[in-house]
């Protein structure tokens, strides 16, 4: 996903979902404090959510469902808002509010050794084809 969305910090609402979009969220979505809902549901994101998203003060609808994303679900602020549908679809997800705690070992397990580091990863069928709603 272009990094370029996380200085976007007027937007109200951004909608990405059935995209086939791949690659990761992006940390910098943090920035978005103006950001009501997101939507992102229904592509192939990896990695875990980035806990910089729980700093959406104002986020009152997230749509992470039918994606690959691995981990623990970031708590705290709006997060401890949302419910299991946000997140269904999500098979290596945990914790808060799915019914699949996370032992400590799942919590900090690393990502697949195919996975490049996050500034280097530029996926050739992520946002190369950019369908969306930017609101």
């Amino acid at each position: 996903m272009p990094k370029i969305i996380g200085r976007l910090k007027s937007l109200k609402g951004l909608n990405f979902s059935h995209n086939n979009l791949i690659g990761y969220i992006p940390s910098l979505f943090g920035n978005l404090n103006n950001l009501e809902w997101l939507d992102l549901s229904f592509n192939k994101l990896i990695r875990e959510i980035p806990r910089q998203l729980v700093d959406l003060l104002w986020l009152e609808v997230l749509k992470l469902s039918h994606n690959q994303l691995i981990g623990q679900i970031p708590s705290g602020k709006q997060f401890n808002t949302f419910d299991n549908d946000s997140y269904i679809e999500n098979q290596g997800l945990c914790g808060f509010p799915l019914s699949r705690m996370c032992n400590s070992l799942e919590a900090k397990k690393p990502p697949p050794l195919t996975l490049q580091h996050e500034d280097n990863l530029e996926p050739k069928n992520g946002f190369g084809g950019l369908v969306g709603k930017l609101y």
